[in-house]
């Protein structure tokens, strides 16, 4: 399903602050950089013109 990795696209960068808030609202402390730097990365994807579905580069 194509569709389904800009829709998890689209649900991540709506949500990927007040996830990281509320993780270290409920914890106490922040998440590890390594995450928070996979998911730029997953973010930074779409925005450099590759598939979020399959990870290949659109033409």
């Amino acid at each position: 399903m194509p569709w389904l990795g800009g829709l998890t696209h689209i649900c991540a960068e709506e949500n990927v602050d007040t996830f990281f808030a509320q993780v270290e609202a409920e914890t106490g402390t922040s998440l590890p950089a390594f995450v928070k730097e996979e998911f730029d990365a997953f973010l930074q994807l779409k925005k450099r013109g590759f598939c979020s579905a399959c990870g290949a580069r659109r033409i």
